[in-house]
């Protein structure tokens, strides 16, 4: 296939799903393609009966919110003619100027420093911006300018992804304590033989 790509994918999964991208990515980009979020469980925290009262307003205004996605699901039209939206300078400065308080975590020893992460926090502002044109395409769709205000969300919930996806990579043992125990379980169990103090 040659020519231009676009879609993408929203994928709500058992925490497994995460670690199946995460090994499956392997060094190609994928999983810095996506938005991970790894929710909490409430096992042994649950009240059998205590009754659950939803927000009638907050069903009426997540519906209102996802109307504008039923016309393009009924007439699909060609990703060329669509509308382009576009994003403000003073919005880039605000997604540069995220992008230089996190750039000394993605240097060797630094926060983000793992392969997986410096992906993910070199292509911070691709997410960013994605984020921003969602928040912005859900209250309007007349003004092409995505607004300041969806530029700073969007930045605090891409930062809550960044954060989140340390968490799983760390939780799974892609690096941190649990990895570094696993690496010295391998070293040992990989041989009957005697090491010495030297070699350990």
């Amino acid at each position: 296939y040659s020519g231009r790509v676009s879609g993408s994918i929203a994928c709500f999964a058992q925490p497994g799903s995460i670690e199946n991208i995460l090994t499956a990515s392997n060094g190609t980009g994928l999983s810095e393609r996506f938005l991970m979020l790894a929710e909490q469980h409430n096992l042994g925290k649950r009240n059998h009966k205590a009754q659950v009262i939803n927000d009638v307003d907050l069903f009426i205004s997540y519906e209102q919110s996802c109307t504008f996605v039923e016309s393009a699901l009924a007439m699909p039209m060609p990703i060329d003619a669509t509308r382009l939206l576009t994003i403000s300078s003073e919005g880039f400065d605000w997604i540069n100027s995220y992008r230089n308080e996190i750039e000394h975590e993605l240097m060797d020893g630094g926060r983000y420093s793992n392969n997986v992460l410096r992906g993910v926090a070199g292509k911070i502002n691709m997410q960013i911006m994605k984020i921003a044109a969602n928040l912005h395409v859900i209250e309007n769709q007349v003004i092409t300018e995505v607004g300041i205000d969806k530029v700073k969300a969007a930045i605090l919930i891409a930062d809550a992804f960044l954060r989140s996806t340390y968490m799983i990579c760390e939780a799974k043992g892609v690096f941190g304590t649990k990895s570094e125990f696993t690496a010295i379980i391998s070293y040992l169990s990989s041989s009957n033989k005697i090491r010495t103090e030297r070699e350990i």
